[in-house]
């Protein structure tokens, strides 16, 4: 059988090759990671998972169980979910349609 004989026909990609939007991307990095830190501070602040801190040291530096920390690890974990976010939706749309 010849290499004429043997071609198999194939489908086009049925991947969507669409655009992410930026700013959605931006708020749902932003409200995942932001929910993600308060479940964790809220873990460690009630003693269930010890090892929360790890992640409570990501975004702040103060005391795991502290009201305070709470308070700037929201804003910390806000503003690089949003920047992680952003960052994904950006590399998304530059490699859309390359694979």
């Amino acid at each position: 059988m010849t290499d004429a004989q043997a071609q198999i026909a194939t489908k086009p990609s049925t991947i969507p090759k669409s655009k992410l939007a930026i700013g959605r991307a931006a708020l749902t990095g932003a409200l995942s990671t932001t929910t993600f830190f308060v479940l964790c501070w809220l873990a460690g602040a009630l003693n269930l998972f010890p090892l929360t801190h790890m992640l409570i040291s990501l975004f702040t530096p103060g005391d795991p169980t502290s009201l305070a920390t709470l308070g700037f690890g929201v804003v910390s974990a806000t503003l690089s979910g949003a920047l992680g976010g952003t960052l994904i939706a950006l590399f998304w749309n530059l490699t859309k349609g390359k694979s």
